[in-house]
């Protein structure tokens, strides 16, 4: 038997499977299903493209196979804590060179009893969450931060304000800083990151996840 909802007009399998639309289709995040044996059970394209490096698609695949051993296996503990505990747990880190918020969800079991979790992946800010407090949210201890590997905490944080679209003097009044200092630091994130320039700069951030490019605003010196 159908569930209807005679508010809206049409059936609960109709809602939910326009919401699931919704979310795998016009919210270019990327979506993921795995269970707690660490096999990914669905990928939209979104999540291919952010996991896979490359390598086709991941489903049917443990995450030993798409990541770095010791990245997997951290991320299967808390797919596992998220699935034992039924609570919603929200992790940061870098996956492939791209700093990524995840949204861990318990979902019901399959058919065969096993454990599943809905995980939610998404470019985010490393320096500011928008969604949860920072208590709330676990730090990654594995990271493959790519390129980016070895930039302070404060490089990040004007690596992502270049991306923005912030100019020198923009970045230096938000973080209360002199202009000298900042063009110190964007200096010394080219010659780190082997590039020439702010675009290139911006590319690398936008890249890694920091920004939405549609949110970027225009830059000048």
């Amino acid at each position: 038997m159908v569930s209807h909802d005679t508010s809206l007009g049409f059936s609960q399998s109709e809602l939910l499977q326009s919401v699931w639309t919704a979310l795998v289709e016009d919210t270019n995040s990327g979506v993921m299903i795995a269970d707690a044996d660490g096999v990914v059970l669905y990928a939209n394209p979104p999540a291919i493209r952010t996991f896979s490096k490359g390598s086709g698609s991941p489903v049917g695949k443990h995450l030993d196979d798409i990541w770095d051993e010791k990245l997997a296996h951290e991320r299967l503990d808390i797919l596992r804590q998220s699935a034992a505990s039924h609570q919603v747990m929200h992790l940061e880190g870098f996956v492939n060179g791209r700093w990524i918020h995840s949204t861990i969800r318990p979902i019901p079991s399959d058919e065969g009893g096993r454990a599943r979790v809905l995980m939610v992946c998404r470019g985010s800010r490393p320096i500011e969450q928008e969604t949860c407090s920072k208590d709330e949210v676990i730090q990654a201890r594995e990271n493959e931060a790519g390129v980016l590997t070895g930039l302070t905490q404060r490089e990040m944080e004007i690596l992502k304000l270049i991306g923005e679209g912030l100019s020198t003097a923009q970045i230096a009044e938000h973080l209360g800083r002199s202009v000298k200092t900042i063009e110190w630091h964007r200096v010394s994130l080219g010659n780190k990151l082997g590039v020439r320039n702010r675009v290139e700069l911006a590319r690398i951030a936008i890249n890694a996840g920091f920004v939405d490019p549609e949110k970027r605003v225009a830059s000048k010196r």
